[in-house]
């Protein structure tokens, strides 16, 4: 793993939800409400996980597929 320390620890805190969600599909019972909200724990690690490393990298925010290309010229 390449990046600052914030990256670093981002990318551990996502690792370690995914682990928990791994955990709950392996349980005998999981109610809805706790799966909801561990998902959407997930989504939030993942988040802050990509906004350290846009930010690390110096890139604009946001999700790079809806990023504008400049215009170009066709030669």
């Amino acid at each position: 793993m390449l990046g600052s320390p914030e990256v670093v620890e981002a990318a551990h805190g996502w690792a370690l939800t995914v682990m928990e969600v791994e955990l709950l599909l392996r349980a005998s019972a999981c109610s809805a409400d706790t799966w909801s909200a561990q998902l959407e724990k997930q989504r939030e690690a993942r988040e802050k996980y990509y906004t350290a490393v846009r930010r690390d990298m110096e890139l604009p925010p946001g999700h790079s597929g809806r990023w504008h290309l400049p215009p170009t010229r066709l030669s």
